[in-house]
């Protein structure tokens, strides 16, 4: 979801989500957690971490490799192979390495 097509209030955003994927959610149960969380979590600074799908000490699978392995040789940017792979730099530059 882009910047623009996002509403900035995070539980907004979640109940919106959560409506539309389910019929039986109404906008009264909506404002109803709605008011809940303000009142319990009103001005709280609240970190929501980012899912990664290769958490550390995971293993990259050799296919991974691979793929990482090509682009970089056919000229792909390290920034564009980090986002397609959710792997950082560091992680590139080490699979390199390895060989």
């Amino acid at each position: 979801m882009t910047t623009d097509m996002r509403d900035d209030d995070l539980i907004r955003d979640i109940l919106a989500r959560v409506m539309a994927v389910s019929e039986d959610f109404s906008q009264a149960q909506a404002l109803q957690i709605e008011e809940q969380v303000r009142h319990d979590w009103g001005g709280e600074r609240v970190f929501v971490a980012k899912v990664h799908h290769n958490p550390k000490g995971a293993r990259h699978s050799e296919q991974v490799k691979m793929a990482i392995t090509t682009e970089v040789e056919q000229g792909m940017p390290t920034r564009d192979i980090e986002r397609k792979h959710g792997v950082g730099r560091a992680t590139i530059y080490r699979l390199l390495k390895r060989g």
